[in-house]
């Protein structure tokens, strides 16, 4: 009988009683180091990463293909025809988020900044936490509402807190990243306190 355990990403010159994890998935490790583009690396990415190619295929396929207006194929034609147009998105620019800086703008209370993130959220853009339906982390047999937190940029809380001299220059790029993308949505006059403010947050 198979165990489902695949033995090859083991590291059998660890003793489990000296480093369980390097025993574990030393193997697996060795075999798929981080690639040079990623942060992190795991199981998990690898399985991202094949099923985007495989969607990819599917959808370019879709899209080369006649399709009846207000089909399902037609839809994902379109869908993917209009994701994948870069001149189009070069010349609309960012008029397409402008209406999203017009609902951040009008805040002007707490009252308004809480109606605002209401707003947001039934858009689906989740600024501060995201709303998740998942299975209890310690009762797994209950399923239950989570509040987790939104996505930093950075990878956790560390790069923006820690007092080191390669955490301060990680930060003085994000600083600069900042700046950048501020310019990109056209805006100059207000950006060192843009960036005090989203370091801060």
């Amino acid at each position: 009988m198979r165990s489902g355990f695949d033995r090859k990403n083991i590291d059998a010159s660890v003793r489990p009683q000296d480093d369980f994890f390097q025993f574990a998935v030393g193997g697996w490790l060795k075999q798929n180091p981080i690639p040079a583009t990623e942060s992190r690396w795991g199981s998990f990415a690898v399985l991202r990463d094949e099923t985007w190619s495989a969607l990819h295929r599917i959808l370019a396929q879709i899209a080369r293909r006649p399709a009846r207006p207000g089909s399902e194929p037609a839809k994902l034609r379109n869908f993917y025809r209009t994701a994948m147009d870069e001149r189009a998105r070069e010349r609309q620019g960012i008029t397409p988020l402008k209406k999203y800086f017009t609902i951040i703008d009008r805040i002007d209370s707490r009252r308004a900044f809480f109606r605002t993130l209401g707003e947001l959220h039934a858009m689906g853009i989740y600024p501060f936490w995201t709303p998740v339906v998942d299975q209890d982390e310690k009762q797994s047999e209950a399923v239950v509402f989570h509040l987790w937190q939104a996505h930093l940029v950075m990878p956790d809380r560390d790069y923006y807190l820690k007092t080191d001299r390669c955490s301060r220059a990680i930060r003085e790029q994000y600083r600069a990243y900042i700046a950048r993308m501020l310019a990109l949505t056209g805006e100059r006059r207000r950006v060192s306190e843009a960036i005090r403010v989203i370091m801060a947050i």
